[in-house]
């Protein structure tokens, strides 16, 4: 007697067996291959890898329910969007400011769980880190500023005396300099700065990556300068009134 079809379902080990005029489709890992075209999905339970067969989403799937969302964290970003402010679809142009260089780069959207969400709300933890996300009409997001309030810091401590004098130190032997960019036409008005080169390795005034100015950083040491001098000047006056009273 001819097969016509028969239907097994093993709930215990979430296996599913399916058979038409001989034609078998097996599907290990419980989840459903989303086009349902007898291939065989042979990525077992999908406990940590790839879906290396079938019509799965492909995406490194790390608990077996083939969400497809890869969702593995932050990641790089992936282009340019000068000119224009446009990424590809599935991308989304981030703007930022460090001294006074913007970039304008465009970082890739989950392929999953933005529904619903705004840019800033998707990606901005990611593409705009410890610097406040701005969503703009275009689509885009803008980095701008630090975010500052005590919620979202950890490690807190403050300058000590020394320290402060040291900050002030190293902002006044900072060496300005006058220049232009390369990518800047000749007879452009020059910028005044300094070159991250002339700096410590150390230095709050530079970022991590030892190209970008840390313009937070770099406040907050002509911050200390002012304080320390200003505790230069009250000293002083301290010692003149002082000096005034024993002549007296």
């Amino acid at each position: 007697m001819k097969r016509i079809g028969f239907l097994v379902l093993l709930c215990g080990s979430a296996a599913i067996v399916y058979a038409c005029g001989g034609t078998a489709t097996t599907d290990i890992d419980g989840g459903a291959d989303s086009g349902g075209d007898a291939t065989t999905d042979s990525g077992g339970n999908d406990s940590g890898g790839t879906d290396s067969g079938g019509t799965d989403s492909g995406k490194s799937d790390s608990g077996g329910g083939d969400a497809g969302c890869a969702d593995g964290g932050c990641v790089d970003f992936v282009g340019d969007c000068s000119d224009g402010g446009t990424c590809p679809s599935g991308q989304v142009c981030v703007s930022k400011t460090a001294g006074l260089q913007s970039t304008h780069q465009c970082y890739p959207k989950p392929t999953c769980g933005c529904e619903n969400k705004t840019a800033c709300q998707c990606i901005g933890s990611c593409a705009c880190g410890n610097e406040q996300c701005q969503d703009l009409n275009s689509g885009g997001i803008d980095c701008v500023g630090p975010i500052s309030r005590r919620e979202f810091k950890t490690d807190i401590s403050y300058v000590s005396d020394a320290e402060r004098a040291e900050l002030a130190d190293e902002a006044l032997a900072t060496h300005l300099a006058e220049y232009r960019y390369k990518t800047e036409a000749d007879g452009t008005q020059r910028h005044l700065g300094f070159i991250i080169d002339d700096m410590p390795a150390a230095s709050p005034a530079v970022q991590a990556d030892r190209t970008h100015v840390d313009l937070y950083g770099y406040t907050s040491m002509l911050l200390a300068t002012v304080q320390q001098q200003q505790k230069q000047i009250d000293d002083l006056k301290k010692l003149v009134a002082e000096m005034q009273k024993s002549r007296k």
